[in-house]
């Protein structure tokens, strides 16, 4: 028999990949069944739409990517006009809005249950769980979509701005600068879904808990954020290399991207696929992970005070057997 993993266990930070890695292989099968009952129908939806009308695919899963591109194509280049309709963009945004609260929600939830209850939950259970804070994610997830989407919005304009100027080094510093700051708040607010769901916040208390939970501790989040980004990143540079030192892997890749404008369903249909596991599996490994460094650092940080409110007490606890003195 397995032994069930606690996730509220002050552990160090970085620990927190592995033990993430522990979970989903322990618990995969039992994990898979319970969230699959949520990304079905999303993907279902998605299905109809990409072999009904591929246009409206694109325009639910990336529409207002897609504007960004034209914008900041537009400004580079005079021959290039923005002709992306607003409703787009606004049905681009509520999807991912919606879709990322239920998604956000079935993840935290299953979680919360694993906590209280192993893996002896069924689907009737994670539902009921999910009923308590799916409408407050949804508001959340709504503030959170407008607040990213004037966020980037600026960023490229001001990005846009700085290639006005005639030093390169002006338009690297204030581009640096501007991906800081807007890095540097989004780990200030990064467990704000899961309070949600863990701890039933509002949103001004989410905020102010999320700040709580990572003061002194941005760096070793910001680390562990980062890790599965330079993974990624490495894997796509030694793909790099080894298409330059062995030039024929670039040939097959051309060779396979010919061969899909031959077979442009079937090849489209397979990126979709590939797309979508991949995209379920890095959810999985995020949400878990999240929820690990969150439950650590709510551990450390609720041990931390009650070792404060113990010493705090023992003090006043000698203080008045001075004053009987």
């Amino acid at each position: 028999m397995m032994t069930k993993l606690n996730f509220f266990e002050k552990r160090p930070i970085m620990d927190t990949i592995g033990f993430s890695i522990k979970f989903i292989n322990q618990n995969f099968t039992h994990l898979f069944k319970s969230i699959i009952v949520i990304y079905l129908p999303l993907y279902f939806l998605l299905g109809v739409l990409f072999f009904v009308d591929n246009e409206w695919f694109t325009i639910v899963i990336g529409g207002w990517y897609a504007w960004l591109g034209q914008t900041i194509r537009s400004e580079i280049y005079e021959n290039v006009q923005v002709s992306f309709p607003i409703h787009y963009i606004m049905i681009s945004l509520i999807y991912q809005a919606v879709s990322g609260a239920f998604i956000s929600s079935v993840f935290y939830s299953y979680f919360i249950l694993y906590n209280k209850k192993d893996i002896n939950f069924g689907i009737k259970d994670l539902f009921s769980e999910m009923g308590k804070n799916i409408w407050t994610l949804m508001s959340l997830n709504a503030v959170i979509t407008v607040v990213m989407f004037v966020t980037v919005f600026f960023f490229t304009r001001i990005i846009m701005l700085s290639f006005l100027a005639e030093s390169e080094w002006v338009t690297y510093a204030i581009g640096l600068a501007t991906i800081s700051i807007i890095v540097y708040f989004l780990i200030r607010m990064i467990f704000l879904q899961i309070l949600v769901v863990a701890e039933e916040t509002n949103l001004i208390a989410g905020v102010e808990r999320s700040i709580e939970l990572i003061k002194n501790n941005w760096w070793r989040v910001f680390g562990v954020v980062l890790a599965p980004v330079l993974v990624v990143l490495g894997f796509v540079l030694v793909l790099g290399i080894l298409s330059i030192v062995f030039p024929e892997i670039m040939e097959f890749i051309i060779y396979m991207m010919w061969l899909g404008r031959a077979w442009i369903q079937v090849s489209l249909t397979f990126s979709v696929c590939a797309g979508f596991i991949i995209q379920f599996l890095t959810t999985l490994y995020w949400k878990t992970n999240l929820f690990a460094i969150y439950a650590s650092l709510y551990e450390g940080k609720e041990y931390k005070k009650m070792y404060q409110d113990v010493n705090k007490l023992g003090k006043k606890e000698r203080d008045e057997n001075s004053e009987d003195f």
